[in-house]
């Protein structure tokens, strides 16, 4: 079963998400949801959900990430 998810763009706002730790984290998520598998630098739903992310200027929105990272996190955890 392959989940396909289409690259998103999010707004970048004054104070939002650290953009940087937002794309580390959804590059993760994309190997583990490609590969099935959490080596070589996937993750787990559990290690998807724990994550927090910096507070910056000219960061990410943060309800439009973790409204996207509660969709990954779903499909992760049918993978698992």
């Amino acid at each position: 079963m392959s989940t396909s998810h289409p690259p998103v763009e999010f707004a970048v706002i004054l104070r939002g998400y650290n953009r940087k730790q937002v794309d580390v984290l959804l590059d993760r998520i994309s190997i583990s949801l490609a590969e099935g598998s959490e080596t070589l630098g996937g993750i787990t739903a559990d290690e998807a959900r724990a994550h927090s992310f910096d507070i910056a200027l000219r960061g990410y929105d943060r309800r439009q990430v973790e409204e996207h990272l509660e969709t990954l996190i779903a499909d992760l955890e049918r993978r698992e």
